[in-house]
Formats: structure tokens, C-alpha cells, sequence
């Protein structure tokens, strides 16, 4: 079960899912800080915006072991909390650190900006951030005006090829910087895709970045060029998100990609496929290792000992990023960056 408070939102969610295949979710549109006691109890509940308050309601819909994941503060002030019913009346409390959500809107979360203005709640009880809250006819008058906006500045097309079409008042530029609304939406990937291999195929563009880790990107460009593999990492994209560059739209370009490089002649005009991140910290602290000790075998040895700093939290970076706050750990940031700049 799903409980979405805005029915436009709640249909949206069950034609796509109707599309999909998917038949045993149940879309809800209601307030979901009241959950569905009429369907408790539940092994599991997760909360996807944040609340003043765990809200008891949720709590009692528990099974005994059952968990709940929830945000809780208001803000950039909020604590991701997991609940776990070890009795009839007890509860165990985790806490997983910082996150930031949209309001909880609800009997048993913030009250709605527009409601909150009229029963002159200030916005620091709403939930909302500080400053004026929108009265209600101003937020719909906002959001004509928006939606004027944007249906004036939008252009229709039909297929991806029409699209790839428009795109081409833009292939005169070096860099054509392609965004998308969403992570993992396979529209936008395939839209993205398109574009992509139009400008490397019809006119000479050779560089693909995109926001990815360089080390794992690095294992695709190898494949989409012809090149030798490199030996780090073992697998391409095993870490979280996973699903954002190891699924099918992106087998799919990068196989398209492949084809394009084949028919082109001169291996520096064929297109590489580049990763602009370093958030795998194990994968690219090998990769760096492993370039230096076929270059520079004694600046290896260096950056060895500077990197050597984070040798405890290659395999959990995200303990790394907890632990840097407490003063005892943040050390490793003066020498990793010396190594970098000596590189």
C-alpha cells in the first residue's frame, strides 16, 4: 500500500505502475500520518517527508518486529529515524543522521501554508521555511503564472528523432550540456540518448560526461572505444545508486555509441564516455594508485602514505562522511589533497 495526499498525484502513480505490470500495490489517496488502520498491522512503513514528530498513529500499526523509517525535524533539521516495536507498548529508536525532506502534511504532521496563514500559524510551526507564507489565491496565482510560462517557452515533438531535431540548433556549440528532471527515469535516458549520438554522429562531438565515477565510467568508455579494460574496479557501478548507470537504457546507448565509434576511422575523433565524479572512494583511490605505479612508481609511494588516511573507510564511505564531523577524525583532507595537487 502507497498513500499519496493529492489525487492527481495518486493517478498518476497507478497508471504508471498499471503500465508497468505492477498489480499488487494499492495507491491511496489520503493523509498519511493516519495510515490504514483498517489494513494493520504492518512489518514495515516508510515515511517519505518529514515530521514534527513520530507520529503515534503510525507507531500503533506496527507489528510486534515491525519497523518504521521516518524523518523527523523541520528544515535541513531533520534526523532519519528507524522505529522498531519490540512489544506491545515499547519501542527501539535508531538514528541514521541528517537527511532533508519535503513537510509532512497532516493530522499528525505540519499544517498546509495555506491553512497556517489563515489560523495565523507562524511558518516556523508549519513546517515550511521562515519568511511569509503564501495565502492560498496568491500560491494558485503563482502557479498559473508558471504554467503560462512554461507552455509559452515549450516546443512539442512527437518521437525522439524530432527531438534529436530540435537539438540541432545547438551543434555548432563545443559543449551542449544535456539535464534531465529525475534520476533513473527511463524517458529522459532515452531522450538524452538520442541527442547524445546525434552530435557525436553527425557532428564530430567526441566527449560524453556525465555524473558518474570516473573509475567505473572508465570501464564503459573502454568498451564503447575498443580499448584495453582496466583492472579497477572489478565490476563497473556496484555501488549505490547502481541503478543510475547499470540498467538497460544506458546498455543500450552505450551500445549505439559503440556502433558510432566503429565507423570512424581515426581513433581520437571517436567518442569516449567519461565519468565526472569521485564519490567511489575505494575504486578511485585505486585507480589513482594504479596509474601512478605504471608512471611515477615514487610518487605512488607517496600518495600511498597520504591516502593511507583513509584506509579505514574504503569499503563505507558514508561512515567517513559521519565520522569527519567529530574533530578526532576529520584528518584526512590536508593530505589527500596534497596528493592531488602533486598529481
Amino acid at each position: 500500500y502507497a498513500i499519496e495526499r493529492h489525487e492527481e498525484l495518486a493517478n498518476q502513480a497507478r497508471t504508471r505502475l498499471k503500465r508497468l505490470g505492477y498489480d499488487n500495490v494499492e495507491i491511496i489517496c489520503g493523509d498519511g500520518t493516519k495510515g490504514l488502520p483498517d489494513k494493520a498491522s504492518f512489518d514495515a512503513i516508510i515515511v517519505s517527508a518529514g515530521a514534527p514528530q513520530v507520529p503515534e498513529t503510525l507507531k500503533q500499526q506496527l507489528a510486534i518486529g515491525g519497523r518504521l523509517v521516518i524523518p523527523v525535524g523541520r528544515d535541513i533539521h531533520q534526523t532519519l529515524l528507524r522505529i522498531r516495536r519490540t512489544g506491545e507498548d515499547s519501542f527501539e529508536e535508531e538514528d541514521f543522521g541528517a537527511v532533508a525532506f519535503v513537510p509532512l502534511i497532516g493530522a499528525e504532521g505540519w499544517v498546509e501554508p495555506a491553512q497556517a496563514k489563515e489560523a495565523e500559524i507562524d511558518a516556523q510551526s508549519s513546517g515550511f521555511a521562515e519568511g511569509p507564507l503564501i495565502p492560498a489565491h496568491r500560491a494558485k496565482t503563482v502557479r498559473t503564472r508558471l504554467s503560462r510560462l512554461i507552455a509559452e517557452a515549450a516546443e512539442p515533438f512527437g518521437d525522439l528523432d524530432e527531438l534529436a531535431g530540435l537539438a540541432e540548433r545547438f551543434a555548432h556549440r563545443r559543449v551542449v550540456l544535456l539535464g534531465e528532471a529525475t534520476h533513473g527515469t527511463a524517458e529522459f535516458y532515452e531522450a538524452r540518448a538520442r541527442i547524445a549520438e546525434m552530435l557525436v554522429a553527425e557532428h564530430g562531438f567526441n566527449i560524453v560526461a556525465v555524473e558518474a565515477d570516473w573509475p567505473d565510467a572508465a570501464v564503459y568508455d573502454a568498451y564503447v572505444r575498443g580499448l584495453p579494460r582496466s583492472k579497477v574496479p572489478k565490476a563497473a557501478f556496484t555501488r549505490f545508486p547502481t541503478w543510475m548507470w547499470r540498467n538497460g537504457q544506458v546498455a543500450e546507448f552505450l551500445n549505439g555509441l559503440k556502433a558510432i565509434n566503429e565507423s570512424i576511422g581515426d581513433p581520437d575523433r571517436k567518442a569516449g564516455f567519461y565519468g565526472l565524479d569521485v564519490y567511489s572512494l575505494g575504486a578511485s583511490v585505486e585507480a589513482v594508485l594504479a596509474y601512478l605505479d605504471k608512471v611515477d612508481p615514487e610518487t605512488a609511494a607517496i600518495a600511498r602514505e597520504r591516502y593511507g588516511c583513509l584506509a579505514p573507510w574504503r569499503a563505507d564511505p558514508v561512515r567517513y562522511g559521519r565520522m569527519a564531523l567529530s574533530r578526532g577524525y576529520a584528518l584526512c583532507e590536508k593530505p589527500v589533497t596534497e596528493a592531488l595537487l602533486a598529481i
